[in-house]
């Protein structure tokens, strides 16, 4: 066997190898949305702003910056929204918090719910004078993983829920974009 032949044969090894791992690595989680309160009317929104209200429970200051930062992300940077006042006011606030702990979600592997942490965050969406269009609650959780799993993934997925919801029901949708894309109806 030559010696590139021998590289390919172990680069080709590696790769199978490293895949699982970091597959094993990373936690398991999931998010869902709850829709409180329905949007009534189609209304749409060129421009979004993200504001924290009072939670009703402690949340770490490195989740708070996480969730806003992960909102924002996923609202501004693809341009769906622009970011500024005067548009789609999204107002939140965490109403549960708890990190569970990483050493049983590490020790149980996610049999069952030991040690699994959550995140949930209220969301008002609101028009330029306050008044309120829809309102949900987007769970984060981790279940498990080979080191524990981190809140941190619990916390982008409720973030991204959240956009994934405003993107939904209140971006300006381009009707060029819209032209070759059959209809639903």
């Amino acid at each position: 066997m030559c010696t590139t032949s021998k590289q390919r044969l172990m680069l080709m090894i590696a790769s199978l190898l490293v895949l699982p791992v970091t597959t094993l690595l990373q936690g398991c989680g999931s998010a869902r949305t709850v829709v409180t309160d329905a949007p009534a009317v189609k209304s749409s929104f060129a421009q979004a702003s993200v504001v924290e209200e009072s939670s009703t429970v402690p949340v770490p200051d490195d989740a708070k910056t996480l969730f806003v930062e992960r909102v924002n992300r996923s609202l501004f940077d693809d341009t769906t929204f622009k970011q500024g006042a005067g548009g789609l006011r999204l107002s939140y606030r965490f109403v549960s918090f708890s990190a569970g702990s990483q050493f049983e979600r590490w020790f149980w592997g996610g049999l069952g719910n030991a040690g699994e942490g959550s995140v949930t965050v209220e969301v008002r969406f609101l028009d330029q004078s306050g008044k309120q269009l829809a309102k949900i609650q987007s769970d984060g959780r981790i279940g498990s993983g080979v080191f524990g799993g981190s809140m941190q993934d619990a916390v982008k997925n409720a973030a991204e829920e959240v956009a994934k919801f405003a993107k939904a029901n209140f971006a300006v949708i381009d009707p060029k974009s819209q032209a070759s894309k059959p209809s639903r109806e």
